[in-house]
């Protein structure tokens, strides 16, 4: 019996790292864990047995935190907030140094528009997996809490969805703009096919927040995997094909491509780890 309650004190640390406290939540779940082993045991399994048992009936750590985290009310998250702030200015600076001349030079209405509706397209989809990163980061040492964790959820919902809208309403923009001037709306140019990509990623994403919302962990790691899926659909067709133009940065174009797919990548991997891995240990 000592073993088992030893197993039952690892299980009940891992839920403390998953739910970011939350005490009274955890000593409810470890009532239910033992309530399944008692009546495990008396069926005729091995105390060993009925912990592990019951350990799956219950689920894993990961995903009960989430579970919870729907019925929490929504808490502040700082990342959020600075990250929607800097957002707000880094588009308001786009706007007035690269739209707002474009309307007061004459420019066409309609290429303005597909324009800033494509970087803010962009901009959302970075935001979110900006905040992914955040996410990863603190599951390392210390995951956030349940109300956190739930206004993340619905931040990265409205930014994927947002990043999926504004690059859809781009294009439609664009391929207008295209038909008025050569007379047909798709031209198979790896520009649009390169903005395609990431429409696609943030729409399966958006699709998979709304029907499986328990698997948060999940689809935060694919809103950090979204960065580098963003960054090739803006800047791997020019650096791609010989025909487009690479702003003179073919080489520069390489590096970052090549940083923004790994570093992403390598932050996902890391949120395959257990929560709470880079945390010291009490000595």
């Amino acid at each position: 019996m000592p073993e088992l309650e030893t197993r039952i004190r690892e299980w009940k640390h891992s839920l403390a790292i998953a739910f970011g406290g939350s005490g009274e939540i955890l000593e409810e779940l470890e009532s239910h864990l033992r309530e399944e082993i008692d009546r495990l045991t008396q069926a005729g399994h091995s105390p060993d047995a009925a912990l592990t048992a019951a350990q799956a009936k219950l689920g894993r750590p990961v995903d009960l935190a989430t579970e919870y985290a729907r019925a929490v009310p929504p808490a502040r998250w700082l990342p959020i907030s600075v990250g929607l702030a800097l957002l707000v200015l880094l588009f308001g600076y786009f706007t007035w140094v690269f739209v707002v001349p474009g309307f007061l030079q004459g420019g066409n209405v309609l290429l303005v528009l597909h324009v800033a509706t494509i970087v803010a397209g962009y901009a959302a989809g970075f935001y979110a997996g900006l905040l992914g990163i955040c996410y990863v980061g603190c599951w390392l040492i210390r995951p956030i809490g349940l109300g956190q964790r739930r206004s993340l959820g619905r931040t990265l919902f409205v930014a994927n969805a947002g990043a999926a809208l504004l690059l859809l309403l781009g294009m439609v923009l664009g391929g207008v703009w295209a038909h008025d001037r050569w007379g047909r709306a798709w031209n198979n140019d790896p520009r649009e096919i390169g903005t395609l990509i990431p429409l696609l990623w943030f729409t399966a994403l958006t699709a998979m927040l709304w029907t499986v919302p328990q698997k948060q962990h999940l689809w935060v790691l694919l809103s950090v995997l979204a960065i580098s899926v963003g960054v090739w659909g803006w800047f791997g067709p020019p650096l791609l094909s010989q025909q487009l133009h690479a702003y003179g940065l073919r080489t520069t174009l390489l590096y970052l491509v090549v940083v923004c797919t790994a570093v992403p990548l390598a932050v996902a991997l890391l949120g395959l780890l257990p929560p709470g891995r880079l945390r010291r240990q009490p000595t």
